[in-house]
């Protein structure tokens, strides 16, 4: 009789997470616990000046000689990514805290590598050069539950040619991460949905792309299992603070998932379009997966049935038709934005082929050849009317 030694694999390490509402409030103390007295808070600019955003700002003033930059809008860019590493190497800071979403988080966590040595982020785009080793002591707090950023060693960035790129490497994860439900309480329902989404789509293509394997898999399918009921909570009542801190749990595992693995072919078809004219994240992910979803199934089908019925479909068969329900449920739009409207099936197509996307398109199975692209650009474009 024959055993099957199953292939081995790699569970990447976690942070500590403190979680929980008002969870934050221990934040001065990690601080203290690390030696900081100089820290730098990176923190989303709409953040900064709503009231919980400015009570943290004034909990953490009391306690040490706090320096704060806030972050541009949307996907870094270079520029402000130097003019940031500039500033905290100014001020000799000692700790750096992210709040904010999922660029927020990335941005501190690409500065907060970089003050390990003196060379720029250019350096390090792309995996040109190794990470430093050693740097500061780093903490991530959301206020999105999508991305799940401070559980992943990628970092997105927009580069000079307006494709994404990445800062990437295990050394960027932080030290601490706080999951605190207050701080989502205030989220704008469309960000609630399309982030949502997001980590839903992080579970998924973790779960049935090539790279996939048990370790990813488990926090995969628990965080498929808590956003299936998590997020039409959420959308039903903003202040369900059970919902929100249920769905940055789902985030949070989601991002563990995708860390071990990689995204799959919804998140080559939104990087693609994103390189084309701006739209958010989420939504440009679940409308691509919603098209991409058959071929995925196919292409790994015993996973596919997993995370079908963790999501809570019956079988993989029957998730498309509940994905569509879901969309529904949600009030989740199959439209792009306006600024696609003169965006044709060909632009989209040569956007699919950028060498920057092709990491991720190599990421499923069995691979999208340029008739099926061709197919995706033409769904697409019909999204753009």
């Amino acid at each position: 009789m024959t055993t099957m030694i199953p292939p081995s694999y790699k569970i990447s390490a976690g942070q500590q997470v403190d979680v929980g509402a008002g969870c934050l409030a221990r934040l001065p103390e990690w601080l203290q616990s690390v030696g900081s007295c100089r820290p730098l808070l990176i923190i989303d600019s709409f953040f900064a000046y709503h009231e919980t955003g400015k009570a943290i700002i004034r909990q953490i003033h009391a306690e040490a000689e706090l320096h704060v930059i806030e972050a541009p809008q949307g996907e870094p860019k270079m520029a402000s990514l130097e003019d940031m590493l500039i500033t905290a190497r100014s001020v000799s800071c000692d700790a750096v805290i992210g709040i904010g979403g999922g660029s927020v988080l990335d941005s501190a966590k690409i500065i907060g590598i970089c003050l390990g040595a003196d060379k720029p982020v250019a350096h390090y785009e792309m995996v040109k050069n190794p990470l430093p080793t050693h740097t500061v002591p780093r903490a991530m707090i959301p206020t999105t539950a999508g991305t799940g950023s401070e559980a992943s060693s990628t970092n997105i960035l927009a580069l000079a040619n307006g494709q994404k790129g990445w800062v990437w490497g295990p050394e960027t994860k932080p030290d601490m991460v706080f999951l605190d439900a207050e701080l989502l309480l205030s989220l704008p329902h469309n960000l609630t949905i399309w982030t949502g989404m997001d980590a839903i789509i992080h579970a998924f293509e973790s779960a049935v792309n090539k790279f996939t394997h048990a370790g990813a898999q488990f926090y995969a399918y628990h965080a498929l299992h808590l956003a299936a009921t998590a997020l039409p909570r959420c959308v039903d009542d903003s202040n369900d603070a059970a919902a929100r801190q249920d769905m940055l749990l789902a985030s949070y595992y989601a991002g563990r998932s995708l860390d071990m693995c990689s995204a799959s072919l919804a998140h080559w078809m939104s990087h693609a379009i994103a390189g084309i004219t701006p739209v958010p994240h989420g939504l440009a992910t679940a409308l691509s997966f919603e098209i991409c979803l058959p071929h995925l199934l196919a292409a790994n089908p015993s996973a596919g049935e997993a995370a079908a019925r963790a999501f809570g479909a019956d079988s993989a068969v029957a998730l498309p038709d509940y994905l569509t329900q879901f969309f529904a449920r949600i009030g989740l739009e199959r439209k792009l934005p306006d600024n696609f409207s003169m965006v044709t099936a060909d632009d989209i197509f040569i956007a699919l082929q950028t060498p920057e996307t092709e990491s991720i398109r190599l990421s499923c199975p069995v691979y999208p050849d340029d008739a099926l692209a061709r197919r995706y650009a033409h769904a697409l474009a019909a999204l753009c009317q």
